[in-house]
């Protein structure tokens, strides 16, 4: 079981978290405490490979959602207003749709609905492995006190990270891994 608690008070100080935090984004970014000369690849960029994949983003108010995909278009509308890390995971989710060649995830009656949630939890889950590295988790989960705080940490919405140990615990990996703790 990861080390997140939900709720309570921290027996270690901002000053501590800070610490740490500064640490794990150098450890991110290169900067290794040995300096070691490993560049990494960088974080996962959905918006640079839609890019490549010639899919547009468009920003638009919505009331309802986060965003769409519209394949005939490739289009994808993104609510406007989202911060960057929610619309980092917004576009992770919508570009597994356009990986998956899914159709607009639209139910139109039950058999669509029931194909619909499907396709919704695969982009789900496949965005969350994507946005959330293994290493990275087994960095974090061990000092963060909160899921508020390791997705601050891992630049993702708590939803996402929830996504992420969902499908570990899913596949037994966080019952049986020596590095989850």
């Amino acid at each position: 079981m990861p080390a997140i608690q939900n709720e309570g008070p921290s027996d270690q100080s901002n000053e501590q978290r800070s610490s740490r935090r500064s640490a794990f984004k150098r450890r991110l970014m290169g900067g290794s405490p040995r300096g070691s000369a490993a560049q990494p690849s960088g974080p996962y960029a959905p918006d640079a490979e839609l890019s490549k994949l010639g899919i547009m983003v468009k920003r638009k108010r919505m009331q309802d959602t986060w965003a769409i995909w519209f394949p005939q278009r490739r289009a994808i509308v993104v609510a406007s207003g989202l911060t960057r890390v929610q619309e980092r995971c917004v576009l992770a989710h919508e570009l597994e749709h356009v990986l998956a060649d899914d159709g607009e995830c639209i139910p139109h009656d039950s058999l669509r609905e029931h194909i619909t949630v499907r396709q919704e939890r695969i982009a789900d889950i496949r965005a969350a492995r994507k946005l959330i590295a293994l290493s990275d988790l087994v960095r974090v989960l061990p000092w963060a006190t909160s899921y508020e705080e390791a997705a601050a940490e891992l630049d993702v919405t708590e939803r996402m990270l929830r996504v992420r140990l969902m499908d570990l615990e899913k596949d037994s990996w966080l019952a049986t891994s020596k590095t989850a703790g």
